[in-house]
């Protein structure tokens, strides 16, 4: 099954920081994704993984971020919504 990630981010973030986010999510994660403002005033990570289950996308998809702020050097919290993607 494939999942939509949405990872809200706790602010906004510096122009650097998203690039450098960005990037990070392109390299590590198959497909990118994008990482920008939304509908609310802070910054949102969203890609697209596949897994067997919704608990088993959310640990695969907190890992994802994980080690994209990590790599990024980027220090800020996250919620993650996950929606399942349905076939066309």
């Amino acid at each position: 099954m494939q999942f939509a990630v949405y990872a809200d981010l706790s602010r906004r973030l510096a122009e650097h920081e998203r690039s450098t986010l960005f990037e990070a999510l392109d390299a590590d994660v198959p497909g990118s994704g994008c990482v920008g403002l939304q509908k609310g005033p802070n910054d949102e990570v969203y890609f697209v993984l596949e897994a067997l289950s919704e608990e088993q996308a959310r640990a695969q998809a907190a890992h994802c971020m994980n080690l994209i702020l990590q790599k990024a050097l980027v220090e800020v919290e996250y919620a993650l919504t996950l929606q399942r993607m349905h076939a066309a």
